[in-house]
């Protein structure tokens, strides 16, 4: 078991810097929202189809935001539960050791309550590692999702920008451009998350 719970410590850290690397996307992802939005401002009337999604863009950037920041806490919480794991394991093995070394002592129960107590202790964190490990997967994969509807919008976009006047064009399909980059940095990112925890769990 320590060994497994030393190998979730790293793989929670990796996660969470993994994740880290997604913060200036998510912040380009807005950015490039306010950008649509002051883009439909300038214009006025002429783009006011866009208008609804350029909204919901800004309601899917927020919604990404809070999702890396949630994932980004999690792991790191799992790499501490992990870490207190391994050593109260570690701690279990060694007063098992003087147990058995000790055999027959006067205050041997002593060793057995210390026993008792770490291991109690262990089974929580055992308990507590299970259900932060399963809520990392939901996270990431509500960030999976997020990029099917992110698909949807920038199709839609893609539709309505293709009606525009020509003063507007090119910057909207800038515009496209960069949101779907930074989007898909992050899909991949929460996609090899994902798979690194499923391939880790199967160990």
């Amino acid at each position: 078991m320590a060994g497994q719970n030393d190998r979730f410590f790293i793989t929670a850290v990796t996660i969470a810097a993994r994740l880290s690397e997604s913060v200036d996307d998510v912040a380009n992802v807005s950015l490039q929202t306010m950008n649509a939005q002051s883009l439909i401002n300038r214009a006025g009337e002429g783009l006011r189809p866009i208008r609804p999604i350029a909204s919901y863009m800004n309601t899917l950037s927020t919604d990404l935001a809070g999702l890396v920041e949630a994932v980004n806490k999690e792991a790191l919480e799992i790499s501490r539960v992990s870490l207190g794991e391994f050593l109260e394991a570690l701690a279990v093995s060694r007063f098992e050791s003087a147990r058995r070394l000790g055999e027959g002592a006067v205050h041997i129960g002593t060793i057995d309550r210390a026993t008792a107590k770490a291991q109690a202790e262990l089974d929580r964190l055992d308990r507590s590692l299970g259900s932060r490990l399963q809520s990392l997967k939901t996270l990431l994969s509500h960030i999976e999702t997020t990029m099917l509807s992110v698909e949807i919008v920038l199709s839609s976009l893609r539709l309505e920008v293709g009606k525009v006047s020509a003063e507007y064009k090119p910057s909207f399909e800038s515009l496209i451009g960069r949101f779907e980059e930074a989007t898909m940095s992050i899909k991949s990112a929460a996609v090899d998350c994902r798979r690194q925890i499923e391939t880790q769990a199967a160990a």
